[in-house]
């Protein structure tokens, strides 16, 4: 399997820039790795006011980058159907949607990238539509808090959770728990066969995914109650990617959750936040 990085919005946004982007250019292609990315990266790299950005306008630098890269695109819903038909066999490849390269020249492959990012005409007759994209997302964020104590509260009807007098929660012992985290993985596997008794964590993207839930808001590092956004909905679905990349970059917020969601589930996959990522452009 290639050797897989996934870019964060903020790496994108601040480090394709005249400054760094040779930097990080050179970082990606001395590893050999090759650059994840999808609908909801594209949709936030997307900027309305493109037209007055000038020459460092974000999405011509965001498709200049990734252009005249290797990159591919995999979609976190795509890892989920994969491995919820492979259960409960464990996903060996990942499902690839498009690989860039298969748009031969650089120049091409600068132009597709920034004709979606700034909605040519023909790609929305075709139904492809970032601004579409962007607006679904709107709402999800808006909704995503709510949803979660949905969850949460329905893990208390079902016996899974109890609510402790510092408003966090704990589970009575470790096969609630566990029950409770199947649960949460049969949701994202969508399957309608239902095996409460059997591993769900063989599903390493989902359950990446509901690990980082489990740490952000129901049970989160000791001594802190992180501040719960919207946003976290995109970072929460981009880290089902985590176990098939090679290299992850993360917003610090996330850091203390994807650190003790993989003390769980071990993956061989460096993690990189703002300082580690400058460490290695050697940025000071």
């Amino acid at each position: 399997m290639p050797k897989y990085i996934f870019l964060d919005t903020w790496v994108l946004s601040n480090y394709t820039t005249a400054a760094y982007g040779q930097r990080l250019a050179h970082f990606i292609k001395s590893n050999g790795y090759t650059i994840v990315f999808n609908g909801l990266s594209m949709a936030e790299s997307h900027n309305e006011g493109w037209e007055g950005g000038g020459i460092e306008e974000r999405s011509a630098r965001v498709a200049s980058f990734l252009g005249n890269q290797h990159c591919v695109v995999i979609e976190p819903e795509e890892v989920w159907k994969s491995e919820g038909s492979r259960f409960p066999n464990q996903l060996d490849t990942v499902p690839v949607q498009l690989d860039l390269n298969t748009i031969h020249s650089p120049d091409e492959r600068v132009s597709e990238i920034l004709a979606v990012l700034r909605r040519r005409q023909d790609l929305l007759n075709e139904g492809i539509d970032v601004g579409q994209w962007k607006a679904k997302l709107k709402p999800l964020k808006n909704q995503w808090l709510e949803d979660v104590q949905r969850i949460i509260e329905n893990g208390i009807n079902q016996g899974y959770l109890i609510k402790t007098a510092n408003d966090r929660y704990k589970t009575d012992n470790k096969e609630k728990r566990e029950e409770f985290l199947r649960s949460l993985d049969w949701r994202l596997a969508n399957q309608s066969t239902y095996y409460s008794w059997q591993d769900t964590s063989i599903m390493r993207g989902i359950r990446l995914s509901n690990l980082c839930l489990w740490y952000r808001y129901i049970s989160p590092p000791r001594g802190q109650l992180p501040k719960k956004t919207g946003s976290d909905i995109g970072d929460i679905f981009q880290l089902s990617l985590l176990p098939y990349c090679n290299a992850f970059t993360i917003d610090t917020k996330m850091a203390p959750t994807v650190k003790l969601a993989l003390e769980e589930l071990p993956c061989s996959c460096q993690i990189l936040t703002h300082n580690e990522l400058k460490a290695e452009l050697q940025i000071t």
